[in-house]
């Protein structure tokens, strides 16, 4: 089971990735991705304002939809701790989360860095699979 932190979420960690993962899986379409998530274009809108908490359910939600896992997102939104985890890309995306948070940056800066690593970590995802395919096509 998933254990809950005492943090607050981190409102604009979550609001990154929200605005990343709407360009990716909605063609920058907020309306068409509040649909596929299954919740109000006006909650997707108030989560990429920073203006209310995600709920771990919606989080669910956004997994579904996206591909994503939910421990990463809700380790994004700051609902688990850094230790909980599953894939060593998420342990790396959970420092480069942590450092972000941490960072005596203004919102909108903090928001562009979240889109920069989750983007970075799915380019090296895609390139890792990539180069697999490669070295087990020279096995047939």
């Amino acid at each position: 089971m998933l254990r809950m932190n005492e943090f607050r979420v981190n409102r604009a960690g979550w609001a990154g990735i929200v605005d990343h993962l709407i360009e990716l899986h909605a063609d920058g379409n907020l309306e068409r991705f509040a649909k596929k998530v299954g919740t109000d274009p006006r909650t997707v809108r108030r989560w990429r304002a920073g203006r209310v908490d995600v709920s771990p359910e919606n989080v669910h939600k956004v997994s579904a939809a996206t591909g994503m896992t939910d421990a990463a997102l809700l380790k994004a939104a700051g609902y688990l701790s850094p230790q909980t985890g599953e894939a060593e890309d998420e342990g790396t995306l959970d420092d480069e989360m942590r450092m972000i948070h941490a960072a005596s940056a203004d919102e909108s800066t903090r928001r562009r860095l979240v889109r920069y690593a989750i983007g970075r970590q799915e380019r090296d995802k895609r390139a890792r699979v990539e180069d697999l395919e490669f070295f087990l096509s020279l096995l047939r």
